[in-house]
């Protein structure tokens, strides 16, 4: 869910970025003084990308604080996976702001950019990891979930174990 989230509001940041300046007619007037297009659109990629980063590490920070209330004895290596998480999420805010940016680039008008972009986040975001997951399991053969609950139901008493005796 937060993948699906986070890829539509870069998209959503971006959409308008550059074609909504195009349309109101401040692109040509930006443009018209020493300003680069290379520097417009790289402002444009770095404001847009510090806001949805700051948003999204401000709450992984939220995150922390209570995951250090709960499992005060997390290991070095569950920290450097949520580090690992974290910088692959940024990587894929980015991409996807990137791509909204790119679009907002060839279009003319906002409303156009829109649709595309949110065309290209439903192939993107939706269309593509159901796929996936489908052609997965055509390849490899999934055993069904009642074929393996009994070892989900004792790793879930493991694991109620450890935390009752972090507690």
């Amino acid at each position: 869910v937060y993948s699906i989230v986070i890829s539509l509001l870069a998209m959503l940041f971006a959409f308008d970025a550059i074609s909504g300046e195009k349309d109101s007619g401040t692109l040509r007037l930006l443009l018209s003084q020493r300003v680069s297009r290379f520097k417009v659109i790289l402002g444009k990629y770095l404001g847009n990308a510090l806001t949805l980063a700051l948003s999204f590490l401000l709450s992984l920070f939220f995150s922390f604080t209570i995951i250090m209330i709960y499992l005060p004895n997390l290991g070095k290596e569950n920290w450097l996976r949520i580090s690992v998480f974290a910088l692959f999420t940024l990587l894929y805010i980015s991409i996807f702001l990137i791509m909204g940016l790119a679009l907002s680039s060839l279009t003319k008008k906002p409303s156009h950019t829109l649709i595309s972009c949110l065309l290209l986040w439903i192939f993107l975001a939706i269309i593509v990891p159901n796929l996936s997951t489908y052609f997965a399991t055509i390849i490899k053969h999934v055993p069904l979930e009642k074929s393996i609950e009994p070892k989900m139901k004792e790793i879930d008493d493991q694991t109620r174990e450890k935390v009752n005796t972090w507690w």
